[in-house]
């Protein structure tokens, strides 16, 4: 990916998606961002990513209003390999 001011580049699957940060919370743990250009034809799209306490570690979640509906399916399982993915790094760090 590429930063463009408060914008990310993402080159994907043959694709390019333009997200704009649309607010980080450092304290809260925090991040919201919208898709703002892409292929996939989304008319409005917000991602809130929030990070909880939670025991001796986090807990990661990652909401996402997207529309059409038809692009549900498609984000939920695309973010949920990032989240796999994420929990896969950070546990190989603490092994």
């Amino acid at each position: 990916c590429r930063i463009d001011g408060d914008n990310r580049i993402l080159e994907v699957l043959g694709m390019e998606i333009t997200e704009r940060l649309v607010r980080r919370d450092d304290a809260a743990r925090v991040l919201e961002y919208s898709i703002v250009e892409s292929p996939l034809g989304a008319e409005s799209h917000l991602g809130r990513i929030e990070v909880h306490e939670q025991g001796d570690g986090s807990r990661v979640t990652w909401n996402v209003e997207v529309s059409p509906d038809h692009l549900t399916e498609l984000l939920v399982g695309t973010y949920q390999q990032a989240l796999d993915a994420l929990k896969a790094h950070v546990e190989s760090k603490d092994g």
